[in-house]
């Protein structure tokens, strides 16, 4: 194919030297040949900007959606709440749906898949982010409780009453480490039930001292003015006591409540002597004796044990009962003392202790956290083999298409430029800045079909 050039020498005896005639030859193919290649060449582009760019698009929003399932089932694995897991399996069902629409629907439309999937990967988002937020709610309330259950100035039988409250929070604490929801929401309901619980224990034990000390025949009928300030008192007391009110959303009020409460009640004991002093003082106008004191001290060691209740009995009728086994004449010997006293002292002035409510001005106070409860973050594991699969086959087909518009790209230059080719250096650059422009063109051209269509 191509030109070609010759001589012919002609001769004859006319001539005096031989005669060259320059010959042209012309080689070409059949023209027909151009309508071929035009029809191949729309063909093939066809191919490239349709069939395998919709390809490729396609493995991309399968590599998308696959990346977002498995996401999903990796994130299932490190938690336990039901109403999430339930949300989440159906939201990886709802990707597969897109998945299949696209890749069988008679015209794939792969940008409105992909546009899909990225919407439901934001919806995968905030629910790690709300069950996230949910685990922090709740170490949030965990720290004010265990700020509250663990404050030193918490008296001890109120201590000792919350016990099995510390332990679950630790219980809890647990939970949220482990990322279990679930259980944590339920624990923290039965830590709350439970909290509920204790509260009307101890108040149902002080109704049983309530009982005792309310009762006329339970003092010495010498002291009729310390009978009536001391019952006084008790029915006052435990009318605060009864009218606590638990709320789960602010439990340190109950607690606070019932702590100052037991201050109340522990300073009875110390109230009672003061009062039979003074009582005996403003009688008998002088300082009761040893044996008197001695016989007060007794009763008062008795209401000690009553009102601090170390041994946590449900009701207080044990500790009277060991004290009166004991010494069946506690109250009497007070009577007896009381009788024989003939001389003493004035009494000084005597006052009740104060009441300071420390134990609610430390709660109040923000206090260092020593669970340091801190919600696990969620580690997102590699790819599985059909994520591994689905890449593969996008680079492929990113590469099969390059290839063969490289190759359209080559024969346009070949036709171009084969008449007049050399091989300059000049002629190498040309050819390189041709095709680069011809690429552009034919990314172009696809723009420029999309914006018509």
């Amino acid at each position: 194919m191509g030109t070609s050039t010759g001589k012919i020498y002609f001769t004859s005896k006319m001539l005096t030297a031989p005669v060259p005639v320059v010959l042209i030859f012309v080689r070409k193919l059949w023209k027909g040949w151009i309508f071929v290649m035009v029809f191949a060449g729309l063909i093939v582009g066809f191919l490239i900007r349709q069939l395998l760019n919709t390809k490729k698009d396609n493995e991309i929003v399968r590599l998308t959606g696959l990346q977002l399932i498995d996401d999903i089932g990796e994130f299932l694995k490190t938690i336990k709440s039901f109403e999430t897991e339930a949300r989440l399996k159906q939201l990886s069902g709802e990707v597969i749906l897109i998945l299949n629409s696209n890749l069988n629907a008679l015209v794939p439309q792969a940008p409105q898949a992909l546009s899909n999937i990225q919407a439901k990967q934001e919806e995968f988002d905030k629910e790690k982010m709300d069950f996230k937020n949910d685990l922090i709610e709740i170490a949030e309330q965990l720290k004010k409780l265990y700020n509250i259950l663990n404050n030193p100035n918490l008296l001890e039988v109120i201590d000792t009453y919350l016990n099995r409250a510390k332990q679950q929070v630790q219980i809890i604490k647990n939970l949220i480490d482990a990322n279990n929801l679930d259980d944590a929401n339920l624990t923290l309901e039965d830590f709350y039930d439970g909290l509920n619980s204790d509260i009307n224990l101890y108040r149902s034990y002080f109704q049983t001292v309530k009982n005792y000390l309310t009762t006329d025949s339970n003092y010495p009928n010498v002291a009729p003015v310390t009978k009536d300030k001391t019952t006084k008192k008790v029915t006052d007391y435990f009318t605060d006591l009864q009218a606590i009110i638990f709320d789960r959303t602010a439990p340190q009020n109950a607690i606070l409540a019932i702590n100052d409460n037991q201050k109340k009640f522990e300073q009875l004991p110390d109230n009672i002597k003061d009062n039979l002093i003074m009582e005996f003082s403003s009688l008998k106008r002088f300082q009761p004796n040893t044996e008197l004191t001695e016989a007060i001290d007794k009763w008062k060691e008795l209401v000690s044990n009553i009102v601090e209740n170390k041994k946590m009995l449900s009701d207080c009728d044990k500790y009277l009962s060991e004290a009166f086994k004991a010494n069946p004449n506690i109250i009497n010997d007070i009577v007896k003392q009381w009788n024989n006293a003939t001389r003493g002292a004035e009494l000084d002035a005597a006052g009740g202790a104060s009441e300071e409510n420390e134990f609610s001005k430390t709660v109040a106070a923000d206090t260092e956290n020593p669970l340091n409860i801190q919600v696990a973050s969620f580690d997102q594991s590699n790819l599985k083999a059909k994520l591994a699969r689905s890449r593969k086959n996008y680079y492929l087909f990113n590469f099969l298409q390059t290839f063969v518009l490289a190759i359209l790209i080559s024969l346009g230059a070949f036709k171009s430029l084969e008449a007049s080719f050399i091989g300059h250096a000049s002629e190498f650059i040309g050819i390189f800045l041709f095709a680069f422009s011809l690429d552009i063109s034919i990314a172009n051209v696809v723009q420029f079909k999309a914006n018509i269509s």
